[in-house]
């Protein structure tokens, strides 16, 4: 992460690069479930062993959102993919983390992160996609 709770386009700064910047979601009621976990995670880096699933999922992260903003989206199916309306997901296929995401309609230089979950199924859970598009209603309302 390269700020510290620094807030830049209407949510939470996670990376800011040559191309785009990267912010957690803010939903109205102050909450912002990515920014939470990532935070988290990375105040315990030390803590986590070395081939935990934690620090696996941190460290792809933190290589995708470095990744992402410097030189832009990259499409493999297997890293990104694109789930239909706004929605996108990056996905840590070891530990079956997705991350939801969507372009700021505002400023298509900004990537915002909705939430996490670990997806054990084939399919991505309605309920997920339901709850990712509640986060960006609520992100664009309230910036």
């Amino acid at each position: 992460m390269e700020a510290k709770n620094r807030k830049e386009h209407g949510g939470w700064l996670i990376q800011k690069g040559k191309r785009f910047s990267i912010i957690a979601a803010i939903a109205e009621n102050g909450d912002s479930p990515f920014f939470e976990y990532f935070s988290d995670l990375k105040k315990r880096l030390e803590e986590l062993s070395g081939k935990s699933a934690e620090l696996m999922n941190f460290r792809r992260l933190d290589h995708y959102f470095r990744r992402f903003s410097e030189s832009g989206p990259w499409f493999i199916n297997t890293q990104i993919k694109k789930l239909g309306g706004e929605l996108f997901e990056f996905k840590i296929i070891e530990t079956g983390l997705r991350v939801f995401f969507f372009y700021d309609p505002d400023n298509q230089a900004v990537i915002v992160l909705t939430h996490q979950f670990v997806k054990k199924q084939q399919r991505t859970k309605k309920e997920e996609i339901e709850r990712a598009e509640k986060i960006r209603a609520s992100f664009l309302r309230n910036r």
